[in-house]
Formats: C-alpha cells, sequence, structure tokens
C-alpha cells in the first residue's frame, strides 16, 4: 500500500498531526483497532481480521476496511504524529508486520496462540504514546470506560498499574484532575462517570 493511499482512507491528514488532540485521536483509534483485532481474534473470525484492502478509492468508499489494515494505514499517520519518537516507532511498526506476516500463514488457526501475543505486544508498544500523551483528559478517559477490553487483552488490573505508573500522584489525583478539566471546558455531566469508573478501578484492585 502506498503512503498516500493510506492517508486517503484515514479520517486524519497528516496535517492534523501537529495538535496534540488529534495525536490523542489518532492514539484512540489505533487502540480501538487493537480491540476489534482481539475481539475477531478470540471468535477465531480471521476474515474480518486479513481482508484485503480497498483499491478503487473513491468507487469503493463502502467497502468495510478490516481494523488491522486501519491499524496500518495509522501506523504511517503515527510516524508524523510522533516525529522524535522514532526507536518507539520502529518497535510498533516491527510488531504490527509480525502481526501482517502471520496472518498470511495459510493456518492461521494453528498460530493463533502467537496472534494474541502480538497483539498483546501491540498494545505495549503503543503504550509509550499513550504516556507522552497522558495530560489529554479525552484520552484518558477513553482508557477507563475501555479497561475491560484492556484486561481482558493484557491481564487482570493491567489498566491500573498503567495508570499509576504514569500517575504516581495516584488515582485518586487523577480523578480530580479530569473532573476540574472537564469542568473547565463546561462538560459537567461528564464528571459523575468519570469518578465512578476510576472509584471502581479502584475497588476491583482493592478486592484482589
Amino acid at each position: 500500500m502506498s503512503k498516500t493511499a493510506a492517508i486517503l482512507h484515514s479520517p486524519f491528514s497528516p496535517q492534523m498531526m501537529i495538535e496534540e488532540h488529534h495525536r490523542s485521536l489518532l492514539l484512540q483509534f489505533i487502540l480501538n483497532d487493537i480491540f476489534q483485532m482481539h475481539s475477531a481474534l478470540a471468535a477465531k473470525n480471521f476474515e474480518c481480521l486479513c481482508s484485503s484492502a480497498p483499491t478503487f478509492f473513491p468507487f469503493d468508499w463502502t467497502y468495510p476496511i478490516c481494523p488491522l489494515q486501519k491499524t496500518r494505514e495509522h501506523m504511517l499517520l503515527l510516524q508524523q504524529a510522533f516525529p522524535t519518537a522514532k526507536k518507539k516507532f520502529l518497535k510498533f511498526e516491527k510488531v504490527l508486520k509480525k502481526t501482517l506476516s502471520l496472518l498470511e500463514n495459510p493456518k492461521k488457526q494453528e498460530v493463533s496462540c502467537y496472534l494474541m501475543s502480538l497483539l498483546k505486544q501491540l498494545f505495549c508498544s503503543i503504550e509509550p504514546f499513550i504516556e507522552n500523551c497522558k495530560e489529554n483528559e479525552n484520552l484518558i478517559y477513553f482508557l477507563i470506560k475501555n479497561r475491560l477490553k484492556i484486561d481482558q487483552l493484557m491481564e487482570n488490573q493491567h489498566l491500573h498499574s498503567f495508570l499509576n505508573r504514569i500517575f504516581p500522584q495516584g488515582l485518586k489525583c487523577l480523578s480530580k484532575k479530569m473532573s476540574d478539566l472537564y469542568y473547565e471546558r463546561g462538560f459537567q455531566t461528564v464528571i459523575p462517570q468519570i469518578k465512578a469508573l476510576i472509584a471502581e478501578l479502584e475497588e476491583s484492585h482493592e478486592c484482589l
């Protein structure tokens, strides 16, 4: 796939990547792609994972693009969004290429356990970029809303451990910080859900 073709099928443009909130949104798109891949793999739906990309744009605009294909397209923008994180990007690219290569194996079901391992590596390789954007409250909100998906993909309490690592001041302080930011933006209705989700995250950890 050419670089131009990839960007044509993305909701982002290279110019948008200079803005912090667009970088955060790009990460959310990639994370959502990973969640969809995990769901398809768990259901043994390999057709969803490796369907071919559209090739006759714009006439194929209704063609369903698989999550792995979308991730490959977003990867090109990830490099532009974080130009100083070359080593981190190369690690992400390496894991994604391994995943694509494994999906070309005609005996996909026999290698499904390796695919699952690669999805976990893919998630880990995106975490440094998340940490880079940790001040974006929308990104953190997205993570806590998807706690169960993250824990199912990785391991129980993974999100709790990750957030405590990047926010050493603790999750209670994080809850207050996010609430203040959304209050300043005029989104007061979101605050109760944020507090409830973080409290639930803490409670689930204490129950272990």
